[in-house]
């Protein structure tokens, strides 16, 4: 009995776990300026984790994640994508393209 009872509250929390973390919810595309970027290192595995930290049109700061092979210049404009998680409300952000670059991140950089 308790083991049936023990495997069911198992279930519903890895059920749980997985819909918070893997299930995406809420995706808007936002839009800003390239203001710096880093490469993180996972201690001794292989992979790799690139960043570029974005001022974005409304103000606001936001760091998204952006593949290793692309050529991330600062002052650039590009598009990521917001991602909000849908139990834990938290926001993550990737990179999805650059856009045409126009007078409007030089401006923003001199701020």
């Amino acid at each position: 009995m308790w083991g049936i009872l023990a495997g069911a509250v198992f279930l519903i929390m890895f059920a749980l776990g997985y819909y918070a973390l893997y299930v995406p919810g809420e995706s808007r595309e936002l839009s800003g300026t390239v203001l710096s970027f880093e490469t993180h290192a996972d201690g001794e595995s292989p992979r790799v984790r690139s960043l570029i930290h974005v001022r974005l049109d409304d103000g606001a700061h936001a760091s998204a994640t952006i593949g290793s092979h692309v050529v991330a210049k600062i002052g650039s404009r590009v598009r990521i994508m917001a991602i909000k998680m849908p139990i834990l409300g938290i926001e993550r952000h990737r990179f999805i393209a650059f856009e045409e670059q126009s007078d409007v991140g030089e401006k923003l950089l001199q701020r």
